[in-house]
């Protein structure tokens, strides 16, 4: 390009003041007045480097086409530190133009060109100054004839015309940019004079005000009140002091927003206020989020002690089965009381499922996972449901295809419908339509982050009715645990809690739609698998055959599943010795030298069973343990899961004699 073609002549020949620059871009103002640089002094090569005096870096803007055809350096870099800088840096140290006209001579502030870097045979540069900055270099080489006096103030000449025009350029683009910024942005500004009053709002302002832009501006900001200040006097005196006021606030509108607001003055060149700006940021997700975060942490704490209450309970409902069963089989057939204590048996196992309950909701117990058609469950619950709904309440039960199978504990699942389905019931006292459904349905990645779940394919199961429903007040609060709206006596308030611990067990989630006077529904999601499920699971096998004379080394530190667990040992033919912790059983096994079998607590005071089995077993290699525990997950990793208390005695009985027949003998077996 000519020089008379472009900006950079233009502002030579015509004066900095009649520049033209509407349709130029910075970059391509300079670029083309480099090119007019080179050409106006007579060379082949020319670059311009921005320079900042605070870091002492240059950072290079552009090289000329001559450069760039015969620059072959692999990856050059872009930044370089005045130290860092040979010849070319002398125009900043010495704040001077630099001209060599033989480059290939000596010259102290050489340090060597990189391989590929083009060839320099003469070299001019000069400083560019703004303000008494130095604010960039730019560098030509390899004119034909020598450089002089003259090519340094055309050059000098020609950026002072540039220059100007770049800077203008700079500071527009600059300003589209930042109010692009603030125009854009996701919080909500607006600024105001010193008076008070708005010269501008952006989008989100007027969005978050309801207002259109025409009835904000020219109105005073404390009309607007975006601060809600409780002492206006207050707020305009801090501010004016050169203050920042910050403040928490839920919009005027009443709607359940909430929002962080500041206020802070804005400065001109001379360091007066000129401006307030208000920015006001939509803290709501964040606030709902922290909620969540309450909630789960509400649940976690709950969870822990419903899970050391359950863990507790085992142990007593273990003894109490297994003094039950004792009782039961020493009387004969047909005894008046060998009914009553099989009636109490079968109230001590609805007590077990209770407790394995607590324990999911807490966590600690993993579910008993099987595939199972959902279209069996949902046909099985309706058919328990039916009889306690009353002559008021409908049931409309629309099964799933056969093909949609989730992995769950079944119990478990059934405990969470007839519980929901109870609900419904509840919320309906003068009759109504309960509807249970379910369907394949795709979870997309916003809804299962908004559930800490993965994304695809769930199984959604609903549970409908068209009860008094519920605000938005209880909404929140629906699983809490303890948290109920029925009379005193009618409710605990763990039900849902309970549905939410062993919906979140299955890697699922529960959704709630509700409203006064429009019913509920819960929506549970659930991981569903493809195909069909065909088989059944084996049932237990039949009580295991008595003793046979071998040696069992008990450790338990409950004392009534101790004596209980050694008697029914000892009644079915078993040597016992019982200790109540891990260090006598490494005690009594030292003293003995052998037993045949070792069943241990998992959770015992002093030493723990896995950390006695392992000392055992480093004298003893071969010998076969059983562990047991009231609460699964507190097993030591590797432990196999056999022996979940409460267990009656011929659980017991039929896992002590499969160890002893059927087990290898390395390894430890564990119970949850």
């Amino acid at each position: 390009m000519a020089p008379t073609e472009s900006i950079a002549s233009e502002a030579v020949a015509h004066d900095t003041r009649s520049a033209p620059v509407s349709a130029r871009s910075l970059r391509t103002t300079l670029d083309d007045a480099l090119e007019d640089a080179v050409a106006l002094s007579g060379s082949s090569l020319g670059y311009i480097y921005f320079y900042d005096e605070d870091t002492r870096q240059f950072t290079l803007h552009a090289w000329s086409r001559g450069v760039m055809d015969a620059c072959a350096i692999a990856d050059p870099a872009r930044v370089y530190d005045l130290d860092r800088t040979g010849v070319w840096g002398d125009v900043v140290r010495h704040r001077a133009p630099v001209l060599l006209n033989d480059f290939r001579s000596p010259h102290p502030s050489k340090r060597g060109q990189p391989e590929g870097h083009a060839p320099i045979e003469r070299f001019l540069s000069i400083p560019v100054f703004e303000e008494g900055r130095i604010v960039a270099v730019v560098g030509v080489a390899n004119k034909r004839e020598p450089y002089d006096e003259g090519d340094v103030r055309r050059l000098d000449a020609f950026m002072r015309g540039v220059w100007p025009v770049a800077r203008r350029l700079a500071l527009d683009e600059r300003s589209r940019k930042l109010s692009a910024i603030v125009e854009q942005s996701r919080a909500a500004i607006a600024t105001c004079d010193v008076a008070g009053r708005v010269d501008y709002v952006n989008a989100r302002f007027v969005a978050w005000m309801g207002v259109g832009r025409e009835r904000l501006l020219g109105r005073h900001i404390q009309e607007l009140n975006p601060a809600q200040a409780d002492d206006p006097a207050a707020f305009w005196d801090w501010l004016r002091a050169g203050g920042t006021w910050e403040h928490e606030v839920v919009p005027v509108r009443g709607e359940r927003r909430s929002a962080r607001v500041s206020v802070s003055p804005l400065r001109g060149a001379a360091g007066a206020v000129t401006h307030y700006a208000v920015i006001v940021e939509d803290t709501t997700e964040q606030r709902e989020l922290e909620a969540q975060l309450r909630h789960a942490q509400r649940l976690e704490s709950i969870g822990t002690l419903a899970g050391g209450i359950a863990h507790d309970f085992n142990n007593i409902l273990t003894g109490a089965v297994g003094l039950a069963s004792a009782a039961r089989d020493d009387l004969p057939e047909g005894h008046a009381v060998r009914g009553d204590l099989e009636e109490l048996l079968g109230v001590l196992r609805r007590a077990g499922a209770l407790t394995r309950t607590l324990l999911t909701f807490a966590r600690r117990e993993s579910a008993d996972l099987h595939p199972e058609p959902l279209a069996g469950i949902l046909d099985g619950v309706g058919r328990l449901v039916r009889s306690g709904l009353g002559d008021g309440v409908v049931l409309e039960l629309r099964l799933p295809p056969p093909d949609l199978v989730v992995d769950v504990d079944r119990s478990q699942l059934e405990q969470v419908l007839v519980n929901l389905a109870t609900n419904a019931r509840d919320a309906m006292p003068e009759g109504g339509r309960l509807r249970l459904s379910a369907a394949a349905a795709e979870v997309p990645e916003g809804q299962a982050a908004r559930h800490r779940v993965a994304p695809g394919r769930y199984a959604a199961i609903a549970v409908e009715d068209s009860g008094v429903g519920m605000d938005e007040a209880i909404l929140a609060r629906i699983f809490d645990p303890f948290f109920t709206t029925k009379e005193v006596g009618k409710g605990t308030g763990l039900g849902l809690s309970m549905v939410y611990g062993i919906v979140r067990q299955h890697d699922g989630f529960v959704e709630v739609h509700s409203a006064l006077g429009k019913g509920s529904r819960f929506e549970v999601y659930l991981p569903a698998r493809s195909g069909r499920v065909s088989g059944a699971r084996a049932e237990p096998s039949a009580p295991a055959p008595r003793g046979r004379g071998e040696s069992i080394l008990l450790a338990e530190d409950e004392p009534v599943v101790r004596d209980v667990w050694a008697a029914i040992l000892r009644r079915h033919g078993y040597e016992v010795v019982a200790v109540e912790d891990g260090e006598r059983a490494l005690a009594a096994y030292r003293a003995a030298g052998r037993f045949d079998l070792v069943v241990m607590d998992v959770t015992m005071p002093r030493l723990g069973g896995p950390e006695a089995a392992a000392v055992i077993r480093a004298i003893d290699p071969e010998l076969r343990v059983l562990f047991a525990s009231g609460c699964p997950q507190r097993a030591t990793a590797g432990l196999t899961p056999i022996l979940e208390k409460p267990l009656p005695p011929e659980e017991l009985l039929r896992a002590v004699r499969h160890e002893l027949d059927v087990r290898p003998a390395a390894g430890a077996r564990g119970a949850t």
